[in-house]
């Protein structure tokens, strides 16, 4: 840890949550961002995970593992394709284990 901080690093302090229903955990943070607060720091080590959470969602679960075009547009149809095929197979998931019921 020395080593880190001797190389610029700063360790962020240790930021509560608020919310009742969150369980509070400690988040020790490496960072070199020296004049951002420790809750900017935290918020955008949240904001991170959740595209990362994304991107392996949309990966692994939906097969989107290559890009079928490389504009714009044809990612935005090939994104919300896929997002709408989950939508259905969550609906159809849902109505078959409806009539087993």
């Amino acid at each position: 840890m020395a080593l880190l901080l001797s190389l610029g690093f700063q360790v962020s302090g240790v930021v509560n949550s608020q919310t009742p229903s969150v369980k509070c955990v400690a988040l020790l943070v490496l960072t070199n961002l020296l004049d951002v607060p420790a809750e900017i720091i935290a918020l955008l080590y949240h904001l991170r995970w959740t595209i990362e959470i994304f991107c392996r969602f949309f990966q692994h679960l939906l097969g989107c593992r290559n890009l079928l075009s490389h504009t714009q547009s044809g990612i935005e149809v090939q994104v919300y394709s896929a997002i709408i095929a989950c939508m259905l197979i969550s609906l159809w998931r849902r109505s078959q284990s409806n009539a087993a019921n």
